[in-house]
């Protein structure tokens, strides 16, 4: 699988660069994961790396409630973010399960009462994300579980920078 192998690639990298926090705001099916993938997880949890990933937007609550967390988030050791939105509540869209390890912010999914998508940043160079959607960046308004994840990998890393001799299960 060619995500796995790019994703893989770059927590190998983000481990040799020494990173104390990994965010994942990214993830797929369980049958998408590849053992390479879960093996550089496992890795970088082993060298005491705090690891948060998104649980997943594939949930519709109203017509096909889905309890799947993708990977890498549902990976043991993996901090699984869902999220919640301005009324914590569970949006339609998020995705939990037994794995899931938190709920922190990830906007609203347009629909009645959820609340407002999160300003956050987009890439200026094309990406098949933005053109399906028509986003330019350098901003747009988001919101998934990418969105929560971020809120709780910033919390991990003032956490570190204030405690610096927590291990990542502390964290």
């Amino acid at each position: 699988n060619t995500s796995a192998s790019i994703i893989t690639k770059s927590i190998l990298r983000a481990i040799d660069k020494g990173v104390k926090v990994i965010n994942l705001s990214i993830g797929g099916p369980k049958s998408e994961g590849t053992q390479a993938l879960r093996d550089s997880v496992d890795l970088a949890i082993a060298k005491g790396i705090v690891f948060i990933s998104a649980t997943g937007n594939e949930s519709n609550r109203i017509t096909n409630f889905v309890e799947a967390v993708t990977v890498p988030a549902a990976y043991p050791g993996v901090i699984a973010v869902a999220s919640v939105t301005r009324f914590d509540k569970v949006p339609n869209y998020s995705n939990g399960g037994p794995e899931t390890e938190i709920a922190a912010p990830g906007g609203g999914s347009g629909k009645a009462g959820e609340g407002e998508k999160i300003y956050s940043t987009w890439p200026t160079y094309k990406t098949y994300e933005g053109y399906r959607a028509g986003i330019i960046g350098p901003y747009t308004y988001l919101s998934g579980t990418s969105m929560s994840c971020p809120h709780v990998s910033a919390t991990a890393a003032l956490l570190l920078t204030k405690y610096p001799n927590l291990t990542a299960q502390q964290v």
